[in-house]
């Protein structure tokens, strides 16, 4: 169980007087299912200190977070960097864990109701995946398929030999049957073939911010090299998606509750965004049902295991009735 945040509070103030900040005050940020952030307030200005989870804080692993966050502040994007400490080092290891210093970048939250809002995210992803494009590190080419369709499977049985509910289990068939097609639509083979780079990874409303001048996006720890269409999949379901209520990700329930696809909003994304191939066009719909389903099968992780068989089929299957009837597909005029 994680320790409570004001707990840390006085550890969090001894860790930011190594980056000189020493009449800090200090809160915790809510936000994110992961790491764990707090606002450093100060005469130097607004900063967020952030305890990496373990899973993130890899020296190689942090050595390639840094350099594309880096990469992207010199692309001009509105994107967090870390900043050193007086010892002129980018991370610190305490007993806490592992402690990074960003500057603070303002904004309000993404609002689904304002188009405004999507398009910036739309632009905001086309200038991410245009600044990758020109990045490269060996972490990266080392991470597997996102969302894998073997992944998903081994989710599915663990999950199918946990329940003996007659309705947990006919979904469950269902989302078999799903896993089976995509296997078939989607292979290996053709998922790489298709463009890639080094992509955001998780690519949803509570990891961005709306500012005056643009959207302000975070959090790069499931970046990787994979097919740029995996963010696009995230677009089209957590930007473009209609959902009850606003958009929250303080628990893995709330962040994939069940979501309505909206053509027009698809529609107008992708034509911020840029065009697809054709290829890419065709795979769309298939990289968001391995998307859809895969968020609950992972997710299922970040709750006791006697709630996993509900959170995994909970409202799991209207969307995917939504692909079915062909409401993913993008418009002629987005595909070159």
């Amino acid at each position: 169980m994680k320790q409570p945040a004001e707990d840390l509070l006085p550890a969090v103030r001894a860790a930011a007087r190594q980056w000189g900040l020493h009449d800090a005050s200090v809160r915790p940020l809510g936000g994110g299912t992961a790491n764990r952030n707090f606002l450093l307030s100060s005469p130097a200005g607004r900063h967020v200190l952030r305890l990496r989870n373990p899973r993130y804080a890899a020296p190689e692993a942090l050595a390639y977070y840094h350099g594309l966050m880096q990469h992207l502040h010199r692309a001009g994007l509105q994107a967090p960097y870390p900043l050193p400490t007086v010892d002129g080092k980018l991370s610190l290891v305490t007993e806490l864990g592992t402690l990074e210093l960003y500057p603070c970048l303002d904004g309000e939250p993404f609002d689904e109701t304002q188009p405004a809002h999507r398009m910036h995210a739309a632009e905001a992803l086309r200038r991410f995946h245009q600044a990758t494009a020109s990045f490269d590190h060996p972490y990266a080419h080392r991470q597997p398929r996102i969302d894998s369709p073997e992944m998903i499977r081994q989710g599915l049985e663990e999950i199918r030999a946990q329940t003996t509910d007659p309705e947990q289990l006919r979904i469950l068939e269902q989302l078999f049957q799903w896993h089976r097609r995509l296997v078939e639509a989607l292979p290996d083979e053709r998922f790489w073939a298709l463009p890639c780079r080094v992509i955001h990874g998780d690519f949803h409303p509570a990891n961005v911010t709306i500012s005056p001048t643009g959207l302000n996006l975070f959090d790069f720890d499931n970046s990787s090299w994979q097919p740029r269409l995996r963010d696009l999949a995230d677009a089209m379901l957590f930007f473009c998606g209609r959902r009850e209520g606003r958009f929250d990700a303080s628990t893995i329930v709330t962040l994939t509750k069940e979501t309505t696809l909206d053509p027009a909003r698809h529609d107008a994304f992708l034509q911020a965004y840029g065009p697809l191939t054709s290829e890419e066009a065709e795979a769309l719909r298939w990289v968001v049902v391995a998307r859809w389903i895969y968020c609950r099968v992972d997710g299922r992780r970040k709750l006791p295991p006697a709630a996993w068989p509900a959170f995994v089929t909970n409202g799991v299957l209207p969307l995917l009735g939504q692909i079915e009837e062909g409401l993913l597909r993008p418009q002629k005029s987005n595909v070159r």
